[in-house]
């Protein structure tokens, strides 16, 4: 299977180069379909269309008389050789941050929306904090309170942490909150 059977070239998976190029790739398709079964001379490839590698090029010269003469020639494109294996590497690596980024979205939703999960966390992050201290100081704490101490606990010293998370559970026991 070829990179644009699989969906390399459709503009619906990313629209915003989909709009750049044209939708060329939505149109160039169906004709594509068939590539790997081709013999290697009559393979269609719809990158050509988008970055061709050589086109024809129009000279306007004086001639021996001094009138202008136009000499037609076909004119070598290599920088867009160059072109089209950078646009491939981006699309490839666009897709593989969008993944890693929808990955990070899950993440932190299910932070936000499983508050059992929040003290475990905590505790990973620093295994010096005991867990019975990360239920207590987590039970009282909304998320964004919960999400600075953690930060903190990646920028302080394990340590330190653990000695501030313990008086901070004492004083949150001492004074009960008025969160329902």
């Amino acid at each position: 299977m070829t990179m644009w059977q699989s969906g390399m070239g459709h503009g619906s998976k990313n629209p915003w180069i989909g709009k750049f190029m044209g939708l060329v790739h939505d149109r160039r398709r169906e004709q594509s379909s068939a590539t790997s079964t081709d013999k290697t001379q009559e393979r269609y490839d719809p990158m050509i269309y988008i970055f061709p590698r050589v086109t024809k090029c129009t000279f306007h010269k004086y001639g021996s008389s001094g009138s202008i003469q136009t000499h037609d020639s076909l004119c070598v494109l290599p920088l867009n050789m160059v072109n089209e294996k950078t646009y491939i590497f981006l699309w490839f690596w666009y897709l593989i941050l969008a993944v890693v980024l929808a990955l990070l979205v899950i993440y932190r939703m299910i932070i936000m929306c499983v508050p059992g999960i929040r003290p475990r966390l905590l505790h990973a992050r620093s295994r010096s904090v005991a867990m019975e201290t990360a239920w207590a100081v987590s039970r009282h704490l909304d998320v964004g309170d919960w999400w600075l101490l953690y930060m903190l606990a990646r920028n302080m010293d394990p340590i330190i942490y653990r000695e501030f998370l313990e008086e901070l559970s004492k004083r949150m026991e001492e004074k009960p909150t008025s969160r329902a």
